[in-house]
């Protein structure tokens, strides 16, 4: 059995001497979810402000004076939420692999540091093979298994089509784990239809959630998960720490130990 798997990597002195007591800044961390071991690291030198809904409207109301965001959530970082904290924001920590829900060119434009959580998920102990894009013609062709762990980019989007899925073994298994804009979704409801591929595993789509009308969900050959794919303790325990302490590292004006921008 053949798996292949397309991924993108991005490549002594304590915390609280190089933050003052007296100037806490203050984080907010925009999910109540977010593991406890994120606050325990923040609070030693951070004022945490927190969320209880996960809305727009009461992070909006709680955003203002804010230096720094604990980011883990799909609601968007845009000019509006970015104006409604104010200029002395200038870190933020993404607990997620993919960024296309943060407006990069508004960051660089502030100075604003972003850090996020790659790396975390990586499929090692099953022995995959990494296949770089250009050569998904290899891909298509010879995997039992596709596992897509893209970030979404104009290069990305859509590059899962009818062409990709003509491809493909009868035989294979299509698994989309990283954004729904990456997978050309009418096409992949022919293929799995018309017997082009054998089935298909996703834990992102286009929309999320699927509206119940939606055909992908009336189809036997695929299973649907709600974007959770990486709900581990282990998994979200690890992202948490890692977005904490690259937003420490931008605090404190170090390097985020994985930066963005």
């Amino acid at each position: 059995v053949n798996i292949f798997i397309i991924i993108s990597i991005t490549a002594g002195t304590s915390t609280a001497n190089k933050i003052s007591n007296s100037t806490r800044p203050k984080v907010l961390i925009n999910n109540p979810y977010v593991p406890q071991i994120a606050s325990d690291l923040l609070s030693e030198c951070c004022e945490i402000i927190t969320i209880q809904n996960e809305t727009r409207e009461e992070i909006l109301s709680k955003i203002k004076g804010v230096d720094a965001l604990l980011w883990a959530s799909h609601l968007k970082i845009d000019k509006d939420m970015l104006d409604a904290a104010g200029s002395q924001m200038k870190t933020i920590g993404a607990m997620s692999a993919g960024y296309d829900h943060i407006d990069l060119k508004e960051l660089k434009k502030r100075g604003i540091k972003l850090g996020n959580t790659p790396k975390v998920l990586n499929g090692k102990e099953l022995g995959a093979k990494f296949v770089p894009l250009e050569d998904a013609d290899k891909l298509t062709k010879e995997s039992d298994f596709i596992f897509v762990s893209v970030p979404l980019t104009a290069e990305t989007e859509g590059m899962c089509n009818a062409d990709f899925f003509a491809k493909m073994k009868k035989t294979a298994v299509f698994v989309n784990t990283s954004r729904g804009k990456v997978v050309d979704q009418k096409a992949l409801v022919k293929a799995l239809k018309e017997g082009q591929i054998f089935a298909a595993g996703l834990d992102v789509m286009t929309p999320e959630p699927l509206p119940p009308t939606d055909e992908l969900l009336t189809l036997p050959n695929v299973v649907l998960m709600p974007h959770w794919g990486s709900a581990t303790i282990k998994t979200r325990d690890d992202m948490a720490v890692l977005t904490a302490k690259n937003i420490i590292n931008g605090l404190k004006g170090d390097a985020m130990l994985t930066p963005v921008v």
